[in-house]
């Protein structure tokens, strides 16, 4: 019975899975191809909100804030403590036996390693669509490395 579940369990999450990444994967084609409306639209959302940031400067700093606290490392780092305490309390006898702590280790490491999946995921999909940062004269900020899938809103959706 409980492996019915388990493959149950991982045949949804597959279907998930798979519902998010063909629309992305969709999305990467379009990108890279830089000669679609999605292009076009992208450039002038990036030209619009440089133009706000630049004339807010309070704006501009609230989001180099922003930006900082969610980088992959700090939003990485708070789930994998996040996890290994939880993993710690519902491993330790008193935790254990209670019912709403049963099962507990397991889907914290799931929650873990599906993070963990996600964020390498991402990584390798900026290596394969190489799509270069937009290229502005009067930047804000420069980052380095590709720009699609967004490192940022990757790590953010998948620990959400």
């Amino acid at each position: 019975m409980e492996r019915w579940r388990r493959r149950r369990r991982l045949a949804r999450a597959t279907v998930l899975v798979l519902t998010a990444v063909l629309p992305v994967t969709a999305l990467a084609v379009v990108v890279r191809s830089e000669t679609s409306g999605v292009h076009r639209a992208d450039v002038e959302a990036v030209r619009a909100a440089t133009r706000l940031t630049s004339a807010n400067p309070d704006l501009y700093r609230a989001l180099l804030v922003w930006q900082e606290v969610f980088q992959a490392r700090w939003v990485n780092l708070a789930a994998v403590v996040l996890c290994a305490g939880v993993v710690a309390r519902a491993g330790s006898r008193a935790g254990a036996r209670t019912p709403e702590r049963r099962g507990l280790r397991g889907r914290a490491l799931w929650a873990l390693t599906t993070i963990l999946v996600i964020w390498a995921l991402a990584n390798g999909l900026k290596v394969l669509v190489a799509r270069a940062r937009p290229a502005l004269e009067d930047a804000l900020t420069r980052a380095p490395g590709y720009s699609f899938p967004s490192g940022h809103a990757m790590n953010t959706a998948a620990t959400g």
